[in-house]
């Protein structure tokens, strides 16, 4: 068992929340009980995880998806209403960290992405002022969408990946564009395209 202040601390110093600006909060968004026994996670947290976590009497949700985004109305009705009562009527608390998460060196989205399709010469490179959040790295070979299968991995219809490719996760496409254009490469992998990966 650990505090809530624990985790909170922890999380904010593990993920350097203190190198970024998001855009939404990162950290605890809904405070719920103190003492944590057990915590699930998810990408979004949707009415339908928490209801998940809910029957696994989870006291924290720690998730990359939260809630409170730049220029999200301020209203708390329909399905925000209904997210926020479950959390507070059972007490949970809500973690979400959205940019660190993206962009941390050992157990962010886009260092994971790259190990599991086993690319070499791996480099990140800061965009906008945030760190690591532009990513390089090379196939074992060129690929086309019907044999890019790493690790049992699935890609839906798209272009063709050249062997040298740049992705970043989370962030809008008119920074990928820039970004790649100013890396020379002729590939980009956003979000949406890693959305389309399906993991066996």
């Amino acid at each position: 068992m650990l505090s809530r202040i624990e985790l909170t601390e922890y999380l904010s110093t593990h993920l350097k929340l203190s190198e970024f600006k998001d855009y939404a909060p990162n950290g605890l968004q809904v405070e719920g009980k103190l003492d944590i026994r057990c915590i699930r996670t998810a990408v979004t947290a949707s009415l339908e995880v928490i209801q998940a976590a809910i029957q696994d009497n989870a006291d924290a949700l720690l998730v990359h998806h939260g809630y409170f985004w730049k220029g999200e109305l301020p209203e708390v009705v329909g399905m925000k209403k209904q997210r926020l009562s479950a959390l507070l009527r059972h007490d949970m608390n809500l973690f979400a960290y959205h940019l660190p998460l993206d962009c941390h060196l050992d157990i962010g989205n886009n260092i994971c992405l790259a190990r599991r399709l086993k690319l070499s010469d791996v480099a990140s490179h800061s965009a906008q002022g945030v760190p690591n959040l532009v990513w390089t790295g090379k196939l074992l070979k060129v690929q086309t969408p019907e044999r890019f299968d790493f690790n049992h991995c699935c890609w839906a219809p798209a272009p063709p990946l050249p062997r040298r490719s740049l992705w970043q996760l989370g962030v809008g496409q008119a920074t990928q564009a820039a970004d790649a254009h100013r890396c020379a490469l002729p590939q980009v992998l956003s979000e949406k395209d890693y959305k389309k990966m399906q993991f066996r």
